[in-house]
């Protein structure tokens, strides 16, 4: 038995391991039950989960791709919709997409 003398108070070893459920907290009771019977079944649940990961790889491998990279959630008669689709037929829009790439010049500085 190890103690450890501290002027006035003695600590010891059984007196920190003691298991007397009327000193547990509530949450402690309840972690600890949930942990006795999570542990039983840890290896099902890791079975199940790399059978959901292998599954959604899967089903993820046979969606087909997108036919534009263009997504509009937004139905033609949302205000924000008639907006894009309003800034889309500006003609500056229209030069800047069928112009190409777009590149930067800057001069006097140095890359980091």
């Amino acid at each position: 038995q190890a103690t450890r003398d501290n002027n006035s108070n003695k600590i010891s070893i059984d007196d920190i391991n003691n298991d007397d459920e009327t000193n547990k907290s509530f949450i402690r009771r309840v972690l600890s039950g949930f942990y006795y019977y999570f542990h039983k079944v840890r290896w099902i649940v890791l079975a199940l989960s790399v059978m959901a990961i292998i599954i959604s790889g899967i089903f993820a491998s046979k969606l087909d791709l997108p036919q534009d990279s263009n997504v509009r959630l937004l139905t033609n008669r949302n205000e924000y919709e008639q907006n894009y689709q309003g800034q889309r037929t500006l003609l500056d829009k229209v030069l800047t997409r069928g112009s190409g790439s777009q590149a930067a010049v800057i001069w006097g500085l140095l890359p980091a």
